[in-house]
């Protein structure tokens, strides 16, 4: 079991980073914090499992807008895997985790980029560079979405953002 005095430091690094942080009352998590520009902008999650778990995953989830997934539709099949494969090797630039989701389809609905951060040792340059490569990454991957399909017309009012 780890020291509660960690998880504290974790929503007081992203408060000093000017970002607004908060616990879902949905989550199962141990621990999990979303943290959220105030003026709006990509979302980050930082999840500690369980109260042994020695490490938090930084997250950011993008959903993908009807109108690109109708896009991705459309490519024709070489085409759709070589954007895919375009969108993994830009998470692995920034060196972070890549999973489309649901699994095993070709045409993904949600990407989830993260990466996990050791507890031991961990300091406030640590934390916030995974948090800014984790973000960046997303944010990459979003405007990928937009330079080959271009951009989405909103439809109507939802808590998901879409790329």
């Amino acid at each position: 079991m780890f020291d509660k005095s960690v998880d504290k430091q974790i929503e007081d690094w992203l408060r000093e980073l000017g970002l607004v942080a908060s616990r879902p009352p949905q989550a199962k998590e141990f621990f999990h914090v979303v943290a959220t520009p105030p003026q709006g902008g990509p979302t980050i999650s930082v999840v500690r499992v369980n109260d042994s778990s020695k490490f938090y995953i930084i997250a950011m989830g993008i959903g993908i807008h009807p109108t690109h997934v109708s896009a991705l539709m459309a490519l024709n099949r070489e085409e759709r895997i070589k954007f895919i494969i375009d969108l993994q090797l830009e998470a692995l630039r920034y060196g972070v985790d890549f999973v489309a989701l649901p699994p095993n389809q070709e045409i993904p609905n949600v990407i989830q980029v993260s990466k996990p951060i050791f507890i031991d040792g961990l300091t406030a340059n640590e934390f916030i560079n995974t948090l800014l490569n984790v973000r960046n990454a997303g944010v990459s991957i979003m405007l990928k979405f937009t330079q080959r399909f271009g951009p989405y017309e909103p439809q109507q009012q939802t808590s998901l953002k879409y790329t």
